[in-house]
Formats: C-alpha cells, sequence, structure tokens
C-alpha cells in the first residue's frame, strides 16, 4: 500500500506528524525522561520540529529492533478502520435475524482483529490475500479502495473523532459514576486535567497479549492517547472509550489483579446506548487477546454477569464500596478468587422477590413442564403469546431463571459418585480435584464436612474409587471421605408454600414436620416421585447427542434451529435426536430458580432403611427446592440438596432432627452449602467416542492428585 506516501505531501496534522516521528524513533534507546517528554509535547498537539529537536540531539540515537517500520502500513489501518465503521453502520440494520446478526459481528470482529494491532503484519497480509473467501473481508477492502478515491481527509477527521471522544469520555464518566455511587473528584485516580488525544506513539506497540489494547496511558497529568486505528471505528472507539472510563474509576486496589480488567470490558455493556454496539462489543473485547480466546467460557465477564444476575446494578455500587474500604484498611486483594468472595458476599444476602400473579401462574406451570411450548404456555395462562412472552421474560430475569436439565448418567455409561469430605486443605482441594474432568461438582459445605463432590466414573472403571480414595488419603488431602453411589436422582421446585400476594413464603415448618412424621409411621408412598434409577439400560448414543445436551444445558428451551446452527446440523435432526433421547431416558427437561428468595441450601445425609426414602422424598417435594439421590456405599439412604426461605435453615435442621433422628428412625449429617463458590460444569465431551466410549486415564487422574499433593 502507499496511502501514506500518496499524500505525504499534504500539509498534515497530528496524524502524519506522529507517523514521521514514530518512523524516525520507533525502536531507538533513549531515557524515560525524554520519551516522557516527547510524548507530553506530542498530546499537546505541538507539530513544530524546533520543540522536539533539542531533545532529539542531546545524544546519539540507536535503534534496537528487528524489522524496518513503514508507516504506510499504520496509515492504511486508518482507512480499513475507516471502512469497517461504515460497513457495520451501513449493513447492521440488514440482519433482523439475531443468530445471523451475530454471526456478521464475529466476523467483523475478526477482521476488526487484524487491523487493530500494531504488530499483526501477518493478519494483514492475511486479510488482503484472503478476501475472496471472506465476503465480510472483501467488502471492508471494497469499501476502503472507495475511501482512497473520495475526498476523506484521515487528519481531518481525527481532528474531529478526537474532540467527539473528548466528549464521550465526560459522558460514560458521568455514567460510572452513577453505576458505582463514586464521584470522579472523590476517587482514587482522580486528575483535574484528565484529557483523551489520539497520535501515534513512536515506541508502543501492542499484540495479543496486550491486556487493554487500544490506548495508552500517560500519567502526570492523567492523558489517554487512543490509538488512532480504533478512532476511526466508531463503535469500538466508543466502546474503548467507555472501558476507560470505568478503569478511571476503579480503586487501585485492583489493579495488578490477574484478569480483573475483564470486569471493566463487562460494564462497557452496561454503558453503552446503542443494542447492536453492545453486541458487537461481546465478541470484540475478547479478540485480541490470548488468553481469552483459549477459555472454553470467556472467563471473568461471566463471572461478572452471573453475580449480577442475583444481584442487579447495585451490585456495582456495593463492590466500590467494599473496594474503597479495603482500601482504607490496607487490605490487598492478590488474586479473582480474593476478590470473589466479596461478590460471594453481596450475592448470599437473603432477596425478597415479588412475582406477580401471573407469574406466578407461568411458573407453576414451567416447574411441572419446562419445555412447554410458548403457544401451549400462552393458553395455558389464557394470554396471547407476545404477552406471555413479555411476562416469562419478566419472570425468568426477577427469579433468575435458568432451563437445564437432569441428565440420567447411567444411560450414558456411567455411574455417578457422591462424596462428602472432610480436609486439612480447603483452598487446595478443589482445585486438584478440579484437574480430574470428569470432576463435574463441588460444593463448600460448613458444617462436620468441608466438601461435598459430584464425579462421573465409567462403570468399567469403577476400581478408580477406590484408588482415588487412598490417594486422597496416602497424601493427606483429605481426613475423612464419605463414598456414595447415586441410585436414583429426584429433582423438583414447588410453590406450595409460596403467598404470591404478599410475596413472601410460608413454611409452616410444624405442620410439615408432622407430616412428614405420619408419613414415615405409615409409610405412606401414594405417587412414585419421577426420577432416573437404575433399571434404565444405557442408551446408544454418539457425541452429536452430548453436544445437544450440553446446548441444552444452558438453555433447554433453545430453538432446534439454533441448537442446529450452533452444532452445524440442521434443526430436523436435532429435535429427532432430542426426543429419542427423552423416550429413552437418558435427561428430562428442569427449571431452577435462583432468585425466589428460598437461595439458603442444606446439603443433608439421610441414613435409613429403604421403606423409609419414598415418603421423605413425597415431603421434600413440598419444599421451595431441591435436588438429591437415593445413595448406597458407605451408608444407605438419601443424600439431599435442599432449598429453604432465607433465614429458616435452622428450621430445616430442627424439624429433621425432631422427626427423623429423635425418634430412630434415621441417622442426618447437617451441612450449610455455600452456594455462591460452587464449581459446575458438563461432561468432558472431547473424551467420548461411539466407537470406544468413554476415554478415562485414570493414572493420569491419580498422578494429578499426587502431584498436587507434592
Amino acid at each position: 500500500m502507499s496511502l501514506y506516501e500518496r499524500r505525504a505531501n499534504h500539509p498534515g496534522g497530528i496524524l502524519e506528524f506522529s507517523l514521521q516521528m514514530k518512523r524516525s524513533l520507533i525502536g531507538t534507546d533513549m531515557g524515560e525522561d525524554k520519551k516522557k517528554e516527547i510524548r507530553s509535547l506530542m498530546s499537546k498537539g505541538i507539530l513544530n520540529e524546533r520543540e522536539y529537536s533539542r531533545l532529539l540531539t542531546l545524544r546519539e540515537v540507536r535503534r534496537s529492533r528487528r524489522r524496518p517500520y513503514h508507516p504506510a502500513a499504520d496509515y492504511s489501518r486508518c482507512y480499513l478502520s475507516k471502512a469497517i465503521s461504515n460497513i457495520m453502520g451501513r449493513l447492521t440494520s440488514r440482519y433482523k435475524n439475531e443468530a445471523a446478526r451475530r454471526e456478521f459481528f464475529k466476523k467483523l470482529a475478526a477482521v476488526s482483529e487484524a487491523v487493530h494491532l500494531s504488530l499483526s503484519y501477518e493478519r494483514g497480509e492475511a486479510l488482503f490475500e484472503n478476501r475472496h473467501s471472506d465476503k465480510i473481508a472483501d467488502i471492508v477492502l471494497r469499501e476502503m479502495a472507495t475511501l482512497v478515491k473520495s475526498v476523506f481527509e484521515p487528519s481531518e477527521e481525527l481532528r474531529q473523532k478526537s474532540a467527539t471522544g473528548r466528549q464521550e469520555l465526560s459522558k460514560f464518566m458521568s455514567r460510572v459514576e452513577d453505576l458505582t455511587g463514586v464521584e470522579w473528584e472523590e476517587s482514587e485516580k482522580y486528575s483535574e486535567n484528565l484529557t483523551l488525544v489520539s497520535f501515534f506513539d513512536p515506541w508502543y506497540v501492542e499484540d495479543e497479549k496486550t491486556e487493554r489494547w487500544g490506548v495508552v496511558h500517560y500519567s502526570n497529568p492523567t492523558t489517554l492517547n487512543i490509538a488512532p486505528p480504533v478512532m476511526f471505528f466508531d463503535a469500538l472507539r466508543r466502546s474503548v472509550i467507555a472501558r476507560e472510563a470505568v478503569n478511571l474509576l476503579a480503586p487501585r486496589i485492583v489493579d495488578s489483579v490477574p484478569r480483573l480488567y475483564e470486569q471493566s470490558e463487562y460494564l462497557v455493556t452496561k454503558l453503552l446506548e446503542d443494542k447492536y454496539e453492545r453486541e458487537f462489543w461481546l465478541f470484540a473485547r475478547h479478540g485480541l487477546r490470548e488468553e481469552t480466546k483459549k477459555d472454553v467460557i470467556t472467563g471473568i465477564s461471566d463471572f461478572f454477569s452471573y453475580y449480577e444476575s442475583f444481584v442487579g446494578d447495585d451490585l456495582y455500587k456495593q463492590i466500590w464500596s467494599r473496594l474503597s474500604e479495603m482500601s482504607r484498611l490496607s487490605l490487598p486483594i492478590g488474586s479473582v478468587p480474593e476478590y470473589a468472595r466479596i461478590l460471594d458476599t453481596i450475592a448470599a444476602r437473603p432477596t425478597r422477590v415479588r412475582l406477580e400473579e401471573r407469574e406466578v401462574e407461568l411458573f407453576r406451570i414451567l416447574t411441572m413442564k419446562p419445555d412447554m411450548p410458548l403457544s401451549q404456555l400462552a393458553r395455558a395462562i389464557g394470554t396471547s403469546i407476545p404477552t406471555t412472552t413479555k411476562i416469562m421474560q419478566r419472570l425468568t430475569e426477577k427469579a433468575c431463571l435458568r432451563f437445564s436439565f437432569l441428565a440420567n448418567d447411567r444411560a450414558l455409561g456411567l455411574e455417578e459418585i457422591l462424596f462428602l469430605v472432610k480436609t486439612d486443605h480447603p483452598r487446595g482441594l478443589p482445585s486438584a480435584l478440579w484437574l480430574i474432568p470428569y470432576c463435574r461438582d463441588i460444593y463448600r459445605l460448613y458444617g462436620p464436612m468441608d466438601y461435598f463432590v459430584v464425579m462421573n466414573v465409567p462403570k468399567e472403571k469403577k476400581g478408580f474409587v477406590d484408588m482415588f480414595k487412598l490417594t486422597l488419603r496416602k497424601h493427606g488431602l483429605v481426613s475423612e471421605i464419605v463414598t456414595l453411589i447415586s441410585k436414583k436422582d429426584f429433582s423438583n421446585v414447588s410453590l406450595e408454600y409460596y403467598d404470591s400476594k404478599e410475596s413472601v413464603w410460608h413454611v409452616h415448618w410444624d405442620s410439615w414436620g408432622a407430616g412428614l412424621a405420619k408419613a414415615l409411621k405409615e409409610r405412606q408412598t401414594p405417587h412414585q416421585a419421577p426420577g432416573f434409577d437404575e433399571r434404565i439400560e444405557r442408551a446408544n448414543i454418539d457425541k452429536l447427542d452430548l453436544q445437544i445436551m450440553e446446548q441444552l444445558g444452558y438453555d433447554c428451551r433453545r430453538s432446534y434451529s439454533e441448537i442446529g446452527k450452533a452444532l452445524g446440523v440442521s434443526g430436523a435432526y436435532v429435535s429427532r435426536k432430542i426426543h429419542r433421547l427423552m423416550k429413552n431416558h437418558v435427561f428430562k427437561p428442569i427449571a431452577k430458580p435462583f432468585k425466589i428468595g428460598a437461595e439458603e441450601y442444606a446439603v443433608v445425609a439421610v441414613l435409613c432403611d429403604d421403606g423409609f426414602v419414598q415418603p421423605i422424598v413425597r415431603w421434600l417435594d413440598k419444599l421451595p427446592a431441591w435436588r438429591g439421590a437415593i445413595v448406597k456405599g458407605d451408608f444407605d439412604g438419601l443424600l439431599a440438596q435442599i432449598g429453604v426461605p432465607s433465614g429458616e435453615l435452622n428450621q430445616l435442621f430442627m424439624v429433621l432432627d425432631d422427626r427423623l433422628v429423635k425418634p430412630g428412625t434415621a441417622v442426618c449429617l447437617f451441612n450449610v452449602v455455600g452456594m455462591w463458590s460452587s464449581l459446575r460444569r458438563w461432561l468432558p465431551i472431547s473424551l467420548y467416542s461411539k466407537e470406544q466410549g468413554w476415554r478415562f486415564d485414570q493414572d493420569k487422574y491419580l498422578d494429578i492428585l499426587s502431584r498436587c499433593a507434592g
């Protein structure tokens, strides 16, 4: 490209001047004080070379760069960025279908990535070479060619965009103040002369390992230098400036915590007004760093959205308040897990959710049939489909409702092994266990035991369990471990005790306990609680079945076509697969509310005769939420996770003690669950093949535990 050379004779502004300075100074070896003075002059927009001469002639300039610098490449990036901005503005509205629009944004973000990294020469070259195989890239390049032939003047536009950027920074700073409850003048990073500029820094380069790409931060006075190519891409410019507004108002205590920069990237979606720009940022924000591209999940950003779903936007005012307190007390935060403790505390606070009558009516139906089509739901509650859609949206948001499934592990060729663990290493044990890909769930317990662990083991590898326990004991990772095999699983949500008029729970523990005692005495089992038991045979499945189930785990109400698009198959094929899996009792859909005023959970182990299990299950089904299993192993009976109204765990324990333990009907072990610190995931699909089944490298997993212990 010869764009820069073509316009070199034109009178230029800071854009051309900074390119000339970069060509002269890139790779030079000079003191940081002189670099700071040069950057300060450029930040002020001084273009007179005499102002710089005294700094550049005091010593011989030595260069230490590996490859020559061509300012034309950086100049071309400005044209490309402007072209991308034009294409996004012109074509986005044509994508009415959300899935198609996301695919468009994903491709546009990939092109943007090739443009906005200053060291991505190979990506830029590939962009030109492969334009005929990439429709979006070709459209961008043709738009760029149009710009070259037009009256487009990058220097003049950069001047205008810089003025716009300063206005946007002020606007976003105000929004961050509203979001966090912290005034800029009272923040730790306050600078009276905060400003925003844009020019090519002679010494700054960025690559896929750069954390805060697109900006260079200068101090004294605080100056944000937004890279010129970013400034030409309107959606990206606003997003980067919004991100920096959050960074400026974030307490210094979190600046050194690895990966916590993603907090500000997530909060960009709270500051942007345009929904399409928010949607695009979800793809663009992670595209430029190797470490985030390797994540199966986007990491800290999903981490924050998870907590926000429980607390709402008020979460950030509470976070900033706690961070300020920790700063005053000089308490360090060295890692994301330490930071997560703050969010755990905030999320664990009791909430009172007000559900309207129609929302409760819809909720009752969804607890019985979570995958009921919207048209049937509308008929069931007597409203139109659009009205039902709105009610569903409100209910989902209020109750933090998630639609997932209960899997029948035995039909998948797996045994579900449950462990109750006591350990002298409460911090190290979870990270060691989580390295075993078949470890599905880890819950922190407070009580006689420290952890509740769920692990899947192929049926032919049952011997692994004994070796696993022996290794844990041998290396001192556990001091006590109870091992159970799930024989029949249960999951239920009930609104029997929910008062929709007052939006409160009224569990009458005295009458509930009396009913339980009567059922146990008479061994009443008028119904068989729905669940999967060990008599169900192993199903004939392939990897696609598991991938479909993984998609349903995110949302079991997703359309067949959406799942098919994600997996590269037709929606009709997905439909046939799902119906066959459900017919063969491989899984069943469930609704899981996380915010209904009953967020306190206990893990209760009940050691009892088989005849008492079904009456207990029947009465647990009346409580707000529970999940459990009939178990065999170190004891026979029932293991249950039970959700109760906030502040009523002690009442649950007292009733079970009075009605089960004292009469001698059962022996119980009571533990409180630390729900917010739990780890959960789906099966390791990559380790399954239809021909060989589950690949389970037990020697490797035992070695992992040995090395972690050492």
